[in-house]
């Protein structure tokens, strides 16, 4: 057969190509497989059609066949860059039968030991098809060569000059050439991942294996030269081949593969991310998740580790059997892993792997429950190298895990090791060792005397630079760098010490200051309160420290502890953004408190929104029954006020009452206030005290 007739059946194997290879999608790799199978049969029926099978008979196409199916029967596996592959030895065999006996001869034993060992491995048909046809194809191409080079295939028997071995090798060249690209289209399209970059990890591995191959197939044909019964000696080393494949199987997934779980470990982790960045584009998007289990020290404290490591095992089979095939799972070591999504699919897997985890496990007649705090990180908004993505990750798996939630997605928001961030910290520092905190003050107003009886302390940093900078520019980043505790120690003396201004000025407000949850747990807060209101002469009910329902949770006999000294020193308790945290009614029954504050986003909505409206009713019921007095916050309208003093809510907080000022300016925004016009206001009893 020519050259140019050979190419026609090269061309519906390019445009197969040209289509799958824009389509990455399983039903097209399997269209392509489908398809390299028909394009095969086709060769498979025109060379039989040429050639007939004459060359299959005698004692020499049996060995061959004999080693073929062998070769098949039993792979070779090797320890590549993408993960144990296997080799068939089938091909030293099938080219050198394609050189003794022809190509009908070599496309026969191939396709009957191809489809024996598929049978065997149990593989579908749609595969089994596809490896009978990519190898008809292999074997097509070195006959292609062998042709060229003037070889004519099928009276070689011995190999006695240069060009011959030429032939052969750029024969045995084109067959791994061609097995290389067609099975390395359909991996790289159900993998996801580009073609360059999947046949770039092993191409040295392949071609050393090619030349192993080729360079063992004339040896075959000199034994058969000889005498057919030579073949025997190639069992040796083969046997020899295969244990060691297996030997460096096993070495390598040790290295690579957590000993407890099975799974991968950090190290193969860190090679599929490598991986997956290599081989992106500017439309790749993956993602990097990081799952830590919650409560497994508990678990590893009171049980032992025995049961830990029972744990381990059985949340690791479910969060493998909850992911794709094309999602990758590792245990990085303790109760940490990490998840590599190929697919920007981050919710969905999050819902999979929680549900996976939710029911109770049970080790030796012990139910144990486990859940998990997962952070994730977004190739390449998140960062473009393994390094960012892991560490940010991180943080946002440790926000999830300060926070009480099942995931959060990395933010810089969140990030306490960003520059910036680091050098706002910095600044923090210096800026409260140089008085730059000041306070603003919001007026909370008596719904029964329509008046201010009250104020909330809020801080604010006065950068600068930056110029005045509200709370969440630089709170949260004090509670998680240590900062907290100076700034709240500070926010207290500075809202006391201007409570007590007032007092000489007779004005009584009491002043409410916030309290993290970091400040809540620390035993110095009852002693720094205790110690500025005896400096200030003021007392404890001068004071409200508002608290948050999370605050309170995190460590709730901690917590209860400092409550009760600080409300034995008469100190005014309040709970903050009631109704969005996690506080039961028994905790709140429990605590000294004796004030909650409903939330902004129930109160700015309550005279829209039915729903609201209930809610509001039901907790200044509640508080009535409890005996605590009730602060809405939020309040922007007269609408929501009026209705507000009906429903018998104690007081009010928002900005139709008054946005948050500086001392110096209070006065006057009271005046200015719609609701503060009447002459017993506060307002008025500041204008009586400075005229005085």
């Amino acid at each position: 057969m020519s050259w140019k007739g050979r190419a026609r059946w090269a061309r519906p194997l390019s445009l197969v190509f040209f289509f799958v290879m824009r389509r990455p999608n399983l039903s097209f790799v399997i269209v392509f497989c489908w398809a390299v199978a028909a394009v095969g049969a086709l060769v498979f029926g025109l060379t039989v059609q040429r050639e007939g099978v004459a060359g299959c008979a005698g004692f020499a196409f049996v060995a061959l066949l004999i080693g073929v199916v062998l070769g098949e029967l039993v792979p070779v596996r090797l320890p590549l860059r993408g993960g144990d592959e296997e080799t068939n030895l089938s091909t030293v065999f099938s080219l050198a039968l394609l050189m003794y006996s022809g190509l009908a001869a070599a496309l026969i034993a191939q396709a009957a030991a191809s489809l024996i060992q598929d049978v065997v491995a149990r593989k579908p048909v749609w595969r089994s098809a596809f490896n009978i046809g990519q190898y008809i194809l292999c074997l097509a191409a070195a006959d292609v060569v062998l042709t060229l080079f003037g070889v004519q295939a099928g009276r070689v028997v011995g190999l006695s000059t240069l060009s011959e071995i030429i032939a052969v090798l750029l024969a045995g060249a084109a067959f791994f050439a061609v097995n290389f690209l067609v099975v390395g289209m359909a991996v790289a399209r159900h993998q996801n991942t580009r073609l360059h970059t999947h046949l770039g990890n092993d191409i040295r591995t392949a071609a050393l294996l090619a030349g192993v191959s080729v360079s063992l197939a004339p040896l075959v044909l000199a034994a058969l030269d000889d005498s057919p019964w030579l073949l025997a000696l190639f069992v040796l080393p083969f046997l020899a081949v295969h244990r060691s494949g297996r030997l460096a199987c096993a070495s390598a997934y040790q290295a690579m593969h957590d000993a407890l779980t099975g799974l991968p470990n950090r190290a193969r982790f860190r090679r599929l991310v490598d991986e997956a960045i290599a081989g992106a584009d500017d439309t790749t998007r993956f993602t990097v998740m990081l799952l830590d289990l919650n409560r497994f020290k508990d678990i590893n404290d009171t049980l032992g580790h025995h049961y830990g490591d029972l744990m381990l095992q059985a949340a690791a089979a479910r969060l493998r059997g909850a992911l794709r095939d094309v999602d990758a799972i590792a245990r990085l070591g303790g109760d940490e892993f990490a998840v590599l999504i190929q697919a920007d699919t981050t919710e969905s897997v999050v819902e999979r792997l929680t549900a996976a985890l939710r029911p109770a496990v049970e080790l030796d007649g012990f139910l144990l429950e486990v859940d998990a705090s997962i952070g994730t990180a977004h190739y390449p908004d998140d960062g473009t190298n393994l390094e960012t993505l892991l560490r940010r990750a991180d943080v946002a798996m440790y926000s999830a895990k300060s926070r009480h939630l099942s995931h959060v997605a990395y933010s810089s928001d969140i990030d306490d090791y960003d520059p910036a961030r680091l050098a706002l910290v910095a600044d923090l520092r210096r800026g409260m060792n140089a008085g730059e905190l000041v306070l603003h003050y919001q007026p909370k107003l008596d719904l029964q005397t329509q008046t201010v009886s009250a104020v909330e302390a809020l801080v604010r940093w006065k950068h600068p630079k930056l110029g005045l900078l509200q709370p969440a520019a630089f709170v949260d980043m004090a509670e998680h760098t240590g900062l907290i505790k100076p700034l709240t120690h500070d926010v207290l003396k500075q809202a006391l010490r201007q409570c007590a201004a007032w007092r000489t000025q007779g004005v009584e407000l009491q002043v409410a200051v916030n309290v993290s949850p970091r400040s809540l747990l620390d035993r110095e807060l009852v002693n720094t309160v205790a110690s500025t209101l005896a400096v200030t002469g003021l007392s404890g009910a001068d004071l409200k420290l508002e608290i948050t329902e999370t605050a309170i949770m995190i460590d709730p006999d901690a917590a209860l502890k400092v409550l009760n000294q600080l409300a034995a020193m008469g100190v005014g308790l309040s709970i903050d953004d009631f109704g969005t945290g996690y506080s039961s009614l028994e905790y709140l029954r429990r605590l000294p408190v004796n004030e909650v504050k409903i939330d902004r986003s129930f109160v700015s909505n309550m005279a829209r929104d039915d729903s609201d409206r209930a809610i509001v009713r039901s907790t200044i019921e509640l508080a009535a029954n409890l005996n605590l007095t009730v602060v809405a916050e939020g309040v922007e309208d007269r609408e929501t006020l009026e209705d507000l003093a009906r429903l018998g809510c104690a007081q009010a907080q928002g900005h139709f009452i008054g946005r948050p000022v500086s001392a110096a300016r209070l006065p006057a925004s009271l005046a200015e206030s719609p609701t503060q016009q009447s002459s017993n206001s506060t307002a008025g009893a500041w204008t009586v005290a400075m005229t005085a």
